[in-house]
């Protein structure tokens, strides 16, 4: 096969000298600032997925890896260019329309058909492209997000062969790759590929920045987030700004019963606890009722609502495992047995865990014992800062504590070595939605029902909500922006000395014409015919669009956001009636949320790949659960601080413990109600996918009945009436009307 490319031995020959080069001694070269903020102006040309290695790669890897990909995929573009900078080799990845279809038909996306065909979203089949709207106009009819998907799917689709495991590297021969195993994903693993990731377009993200970021003010343009980072990101923020509005309602009603508290007499100011405590379980339901129909309205429009899951799982990189025949495939697969994964759960997992939520337990009780003794101390000045400090220092501790037990749970989680992206996440979330529900809450728990301290709460809660809140903005956004900073610096530096001056004339002349082939967006080009044809060199020494991304921090996904709104969901619906004005300060603190996490997708993170999902998960789960945990805390807070005993002195204990058991049961029995009440998918919804699904079975049929006319009209004998006889179009393997997978819009 003709190289459509130069070979990397040869892009590495000709970067020699430039990777000899000392970083000069001054630090004059610091980056700056409108570098690190600026959207890209223009896309790397004839890339779309990059692909870097480590420092030090071995040419023959990087070259028998292009080979084994070309194998499978002839027309897949891998263009090889030196990160100068970076001082590694990287591949620049695209496909051709033709392919893309390919990848969208094995991918199985949904796309929008013809109004002919009765519209909405079907999964595309190349055999029965001409029946998909835009299918006429390559530009368009794949977002950007999709096209990153489609060339990652190509790129991991490639399995080893006999061929590419004829004569393979060292480095590869190390990695026992059987035939069959997805060759990249392997790589990726064993650290051979340092990332893999898509890179921005410019003329999309900046108008994102324009319209989403630093349109404070106005409504989110969900539908462009979504076709640029991918469904599962816009389902985050419409989920976001959804929590968000509805956090109005707590902070409205909280203000005045703050109001009335400080205002009014004793007993008004039980009857407001008294009801606060019923709004949040109120209010708790329906936010989350609601969100579960916004949720399903949301996959109808962006066709996921009856994806299929878990048909086109593909195992992990991580997964390890030894080989086995699969029972189903018969292919060669990797397999690892459920009792190891059962033993580390029970000999390891389980008392790691059991040992961090006790330290944790512990050191918070100890925190509040220390709390209780400075009430002693003389000095207005003195007994108010060592009042204070164990709740600030509470506030720090538990973000710490958080982090470290993140790494812990993360190595856990590697460790048992689950084969799919989808129960890792699980296992994950579970792991740490305990742990966190015990650091985040045990003090508070501690405060309200073994103190009895309603003063105490309420300064325990404004504390922690407060601080947890500041912390995890300036973990966010500001320390990997000042990282990035370091980054890009670096990078400058080591850009500089690439064009530092040589003592010999012909050696300053060598590096001129080898850095008009390799340096920033100078790399080879391919023409039509396969020859290499070098690029124009720019003007001026400048970062690349592949070597500014690849120094970025990868997304780390939307993991760390959810959580962090969990925990804060649980205080405004847990302990709030003590502190009415937590919904207020968690409405402020999501305004600010929303664009800071725009901004760091904008400008301080990788690029992610998008997925497709049909909502938020086990998320909505782990939210109902702390829906009923509401219940019962704000129910007992009413029996324990004293409102029901104020309210109804006449109560014997006996008959308070009855009437606080009776209460709460009906509360749960209004959330059943309203859950019951509420349906989970509108009834627009229902009659618009029944309307689209009888329009397209009335198109199928007509399109059928034509097909069968003008096979039946071609077979007559003797007869040549100037019709061709259909033969290429398969008619048997249309999509039948009443097919699944038809994710409707």
């Amino acid at each position: 096969m003709e190289e459509e490319v130069p070979q990397v031995q040869d892009v590495l020959a000709e970067a020699k000298p430039h990777l000899r080069q000392k970083d000069p001694q001054s630090g004059s070269g610091v980056m700056s600032r409108k570098l690190w903020l600026r959207p890209v102006d223009l896309p790397e040309e004839n890339c779309v997925v990059l692909i870097t290695f480590p420092k030090g790669t071995a040419e023959g890897f990087v070259e028998w890896l292009r080979r084994a990909v070309r194998d499978v995929h002839p027309d897949l573009t891998l263009q090889p260019k030196l990160m100068a900078s970076a001082k590694c080799m990287s591949l620049k990845c695209s496909a051709p329309f033709t392919l893309m279809l390919k990848g969208a038909e094995e991918l199985c996306l949904p796309k929008k058909l013809n109004a002919e065909c009765g519209g909405g979203q079907w999964e595309f089949v190349m055999s029965h492209s001409h029946l998909f709207d835009g299918i006429e106009n390559p530009d368009t009819f794949f977002t950007s997000e999709e096209t990153g998907s489609i060339v990652r799917h190509l790129l991991y689709s490639v399995q080893a062969s006999e061929t590419s495991l004829k004569d393979p590297p060292e480095c590869v021969s190390r990695l026992s790759l059987f035939v069959g195993e997805p060759i990249l994903a392997k790589c990726l693993s064993e650290g051979l590929i340092d990332q893999i990731f898509p890179l921005h377009e410019g003329i999309a993200l900046k108008a994102l920045c324009k319209n989403w970021v630093k349109a404070f003010f106005h409504r989110q343009i969900l539908h462009d987030v979504k076709d640029y980072f991918g469904v599962k990101i816009g389902f985050y923020f419409r989920w976001l700004g959804l929590y968000t509005m509805f956090l109005l309602g707590p902070s409205i009603v909280g203000t005045i019963l703050l109001v009335i508290g400080m205002c009014g007499k004793e007993n008004m100011v039980d009857m407001a606890f008294l009801f606060y405590a019923l709004f949040n379980v109120i209010w708790t339901t329906v936010f989350l009722e609601t969100w579960k129909r916004k949720s399903a309205e949301l996959a109808f429009k962006w066709g996921t609502l009856d994806q299929r899951s878990g048909r086109l799982c593909q195992p992990r990189p991580q997964f390890t495992g030894e080989v086995r025949r699969s029972p189903i495939t018969g292919q060669k697969e990797r397999y690892y047995p459920a009792w190891k994964r059962n033993l580390i759960r029970f000999t390891i997992t389980g008392p790691m865990i059991v040992a961090a939520l006790a330290l944790s337990i512990l050191t918070n009780s100890a925190i509040c014992k220390m709390e209780e003794h400075v009430g002693s101390i003389e000095g207005t000045w003195g007994q108010w800062f060592l009042h204070h400090l164990p709740k600030v220092g509470l506030g720090i501790l538990i973000p710490v504590y958080d982090a470290l037990y993140y790494y812990l749970a993360v190595w856990l989680n590697d460790f048992e070595n689950y084969r799919t992206e989808e129960k890792y996440e699980n296992h994950l979330i579970f792991k740490l939605v305990v742990f966190q529900f015990v650091n985040s809450f045990s003090s508070l728990f501690y405060v309200a029902f073994y103190q009895q301290d309603l003063g105490s709460l309420q300064a325990h809660l404004a504390a922690l909500l407060i601080t947890r809140q500041i912390v995890d903005n300036v973990k966010e956004s500001a320390l990997p922006y000042f990282l990035g900073q370091f980054k890009l610096s670096r990078l400058h530096l080591s850009l500089k000395a690439l064009g530092s001056p040589s003592p010999s004339k012909e050696k300053k002349n060598i590096l001129q014409e080898n850095e008009s082939r390799i340096q920033a967006t100078g790399t080879e080009k391919s023409s039509e015919d396969g020859t290499a044809q070098p690029n124009k060199p720019p003007s001026g020494k400048a970062l690349s669009n592949a070597e500014l991304e690849s120094s970025m921090t990868p997304y780390p996904g939307t993991f760390d956001d959810y959580l962090e709104m969990f925990i804060q969901f649980g205080y405004v619906t847990l302990f709030s009636a003590a502190f009415p004005l937590a919904g207020l300060c968690a409405f402020l603190n999501n305004i600010v949320e929303i664009r800071s996490d725009a901004f760091k997708l904008c400008y301080i993170i990788q690029r992610p790949f998008g997925e497709r999902v049909r909502n938020i998960g086990t998320w909505q789960d782990c939210m109902e659960l702390m829906g009923l945990v509401a219940i019962v805390v704000n129910v007992t807070l009413i029996g324990q601080m004293g409102p029901l005993h104020r309210l109804a002195p006449s109560l014997s204990q006996h008959h308070a413990l009855l009437a606080v058991v009776v209460f709460e049961h009906l509360l749960l029995g209004l959330r059943w109600f309203l859950v019951r009440a509420i349906p989970d998918v509108p009834s627009w919804v229902k009659d618009e996918m029944a309307r689209l699904e009888f329009h397209r079975r009335e198109a199928f049929n007509r399109q059928s009945l034509l097909e069968e006319d003008k096979i039946l009209v071609s077979s007559i004998p003797g007869k040549h009436l100037g019709i061709q006889n259909p033969d290429s179009e398969d008619t048997s393997s249309l999509p039948h009307p009443s097919g699944k997978g038809n994710n409707l819009n």
